[in-house]
C-alpha cells in the first residue's frame, strides 16, 4: 500500500500545478450546528405535521400544475349549472292563466293552419275534468233546442257534409 508521501510524489510527477495547492477545508460548520440540530429537526417536523390553514391550501391547490386544468373545470361546470339553474327564475314562462283570453284567440286565429285538428281535438277531450263533463251531461237539451243551434251557429256547407 502506498503512504502518503509515495502518492504526493506521484501527484507531483503527473500534475505539478495541482500539487503546489494548498490543502485548506473550504467550508466551515457554524457554532453549535450538531448541539441545536435535533431541535431544528424537530421544529420542521412539527411544522409540516401542522394542518395548513385553508387559504394556504387553496392557494396551493390552484397554484399546483396537476390541479389547474381540475379547478378550472369544476368553476366553469359551477358557473353554467348556476346559470342554467336560475335562468328560469329570471325569466318565467308565462303561464296561461296568466295571459288575457283575447291574446289567445288572437294568436290563435292568426296562427290556424299551424294546428293540427285532430292533436287538438284530443288534448281538449283530456283537458275536461269531471266536473265539466257532469256539467254537460246534466244539461237536458231537447231535440229542438239542438236543432235551433245549429240552424243559428252552422253555416249550410257544414250541415250537409254531416247530415250526408
Amino acid at each position: 500500500m502506498k503512504t502518503d508521501k509515495d502518492i504526493l510524489q506521484e501527484l507531483q510527477q503527473i500534475a505539478p500545478q495541482l500539487a503546489k495547492i494548498e490543502k485548506k477545508q473550504p467550508y466551515q460548520v457554524p457554532a453549535n450546528y450538531f448541539e441545536e440540530l435535533p431541535q431544528a429537526i424537530q421544529k420542521e417536523i412539527s411544522l409540516q405535521n401542522q394542518r395548513p390553514k385553508i387559504w394556504e391550501w387553496l392557494y396551493q391547490l390552484i397554484v399546483q400544475p396537476q390541479y389547474r386544468l381540475a379547478v378550472a373545470v369544476f368553476v366553469a361546470v359551477f358557473i353554467a349549472g348556476f346559470y342554467y339553474f336560475n335562468y328560469n327564475t329570471m325569466n318565467p314562462a308565462p303561464e296561461f292563466n296568466q295571459l288575457a283570453l283575447e291574446e289567445m284567440d288572437t294568436y290563435i286565429n292568426d296562427n290556424l293552419d299551424d294546428f293540427d285538428e285532430s292533436l287538438l281535438l284530443e288534448n281538449s277531450m283530456a283537458m275536461l275534468d269531471e266536473s265539466t263533463e257532469s256539467a254537460v251531461e246534466e244539461m237536458e237539451l231537447t231535440d229542438e233546442e239542438i236543432e235551433d243551434y245549429l240552424i243559428d251557429e252552422a253555416d249550410d256547407q257544414f250541415l250537409e257534409e254531416e247530415l250526408l
